[in-house]
């Protein structure tokens, strides 16, 4: 499977989805995932998002931060919402 686990800290390429086992899960998911970056940039102040696995934090990529720029500005960052952390920074 395609992901690394530190304790409670997980990393993928795409996503995962939170109600799922890690285990149940098609690794099509770990690639090609976009669900959880939508569902954590909908995440307000102090939100967090359900999560089966038990993951604190959780780093995904493959959804550019660029994506999320609103008014013309890109986001060139790092993103934390929920505990998901988008740091695909669109750097290629």
């Amino acid at each position: 499977m395609p992901q690394y686990h530190i304790h409670t800290i997980t990393f993928y390429h795409a996503g995962l989805i939170l109600d799922m086992k890690i285990e149940d899960q098609d690794d099509s998911e770990f690639y090609w995932n976009r669900d959880l970056a939508r569902k954590a940039m909908s995440c307000g102040p102090g939100d967090k998002l359900n999560d089966v696995n038990g993951f604190k934090r959780i780093f995904i990529g493959h959804t550019p931060t660029v994506n999320w720029g609103k008014g013309g500005k890109n986001i060139t960052t790092p993103i934390y919402k929920g505990q998901i952390v988008l740091c695909d920074t669109g750097a290629c």
